[in-house]
């Protein structure tokens, strides 16, 4: 990666400060990534999520970035979180422990594929119980108890380095304070005009009707420490904030607080999603609700059951700001969006993937996708 300062062009190079080297033999060379720029590089004939800047800082805040490359051009990636997949969805994180292939090897290049060990503390010990080949199975298998043993010592060693990176963003956040929510009375996405104080200078910032703070653009500019957005840390300390601020100006009844039934859920889901219809696609979401396992499955659909949509959705910036919402939406109902599964407009009707939302993001930017799903999984306390 190149950059233009002033008169000169400044090439990125790796060094053992960004880009430590753990392991390296004639087989393979394992490094881990610190660095934006150092994972781009690391990322490179890949379709890792990682490479875009926001996915980078949400699996760098909670997990090592682990880059291991064969020397036939196979790469593997390790996503070694320090905390469970629950908990690195509740705050929209890297989406937990997993293992991801890319590279090319003999002029092939290699399909995005996840793997998620079931022991998230020791992501090499693999139970795959299949017939069915899978090629990042037996890369994993294949990585030398020397290799394996670096990387758990560095796992081991860089937890303090993680902690001190949550509890700085923390600190920064608590220096936000709720100073005035009004009613938006203007015709508005957004129902709520909240202004905050921030290092003493104030912010103006637009919400929903359950206070979930949807645009925080003005906010972030002034925020030097970068891991303070990720995820929804500052989201949840806000909607917090301006719940306390209502009960104690009495500006608002609580209920609106409420926990809603799953017949307004449904609803809600639906009325949420309808300005993606006025981008020109005609969407029909089938909402339905799993009495057996609490989930909810919304099925992004022209038709009724699997069927594909008349017109594939480009996953425009536009797009997702749309989902994000329903995103954020649930989660004040008490889901997580734990999977997204989806089938992209130049593949086979069969060939669908299953992500975390936070990866499915990272991966389908200006794509179109012509099967679409969203799975959401009730918050276990």
């Amino acid at each position: 990666m190149n950059y233009i300062i002033g008169y000169k062009i400044f090439e990125f190079k790796e060094n053992e400060k960004n880009t430590p080297t753990l392991y390296s033999d004639d087989d393979m060379i394992v490094k881990v990534s610190k660095t934006f720029d150092s994972t781009k590089k690391q990322n490179k004939d890949t379709r890792w999520c990682s490479s875009q800047k926001d996915s980078f800082y949400r699996h760098n805040k909670t997990a090592n970035m682990y880059r291991i490359t064969f020397s036939d051009g196979y790469k593997l990636r390790l996503t070694w979180d320090y905390i469970d997949e629950e908990a690195s969805e509740l705050g929209s994180y890297s989406g937990g422990t997993h293992w991801g292939q890319g590279g090319i090897v003999y002029g092939d290049k290699k399909f995005y594929d996840v793997f998620r060990p079931r022991d998230t503390n020791d992501p090499f010990e693999i139970d795959w119980r299949s017939n069915k080949e899978r090629e990042i199975v037996d890369r994993i298998k294949s990585i030398p108890d020397d290799a394996k043993l670096s990387m758990m010592e560095y796992q081991d060693k860089m937890s303090i380095e993680k902690s001190a990176i949550i509890t700085k963003s923390i600190k920064d956040i608590e220096l936000i304070k709720v100073i005035d929510v009004k009613e938006n009375k203007s015709r508005s996405i957004y129902d709520y005009e909240i202004t905050v104080e921030y290092r003493g200078k104030e912010y103006d910032i637009a919400a929903s009707k359950d206070f979930k703070i949807c645009d925080l653009k003005k906010l972030e500019k002034d925020f030097k420490n970068q891991y303070s957005f990720v995820g929804n840390t500052i989201n949840i300390y806000l909607r917090d904030k301006v719940k306390e601020y209502l009960k104690k100006n009495k500006v608002l009844e609580s209920n609106s607080f409420r926990e809603m039934k799953y017949s307004d859920i449904i609803n809600d889901i639906k009325d949420i999603l309808w300005p993606i219809s006025e981008m020109g696609y005609d969407i029909k979401p089938k909402v339905e609700k799993d009495k057996d396992t609490d989930r909810i499955y919304i099925r992004i659909n022209s038709n009724e059951g699997y069927s594909n949509l008349d017109k594939p959705i480009v996953w425009t910036k536009e797009v997702e700001s749309e989902f994000d919402r329903l995103k954020d939406f649930i989660f004040e109902c008490g889901f997580l969006m734990s999977e997204v599964r989806y089938v992209l407009e130049e593949e086979p009707i069969d060939k669908f993937f299953g992500l975390t939302y936070s990866s499915f993001t990272g991966l389908v930017s200006n794509k179109g996708i012509k099967r679409l799903m969203f799975i959401l999984k009730r918050i276990t306390k």
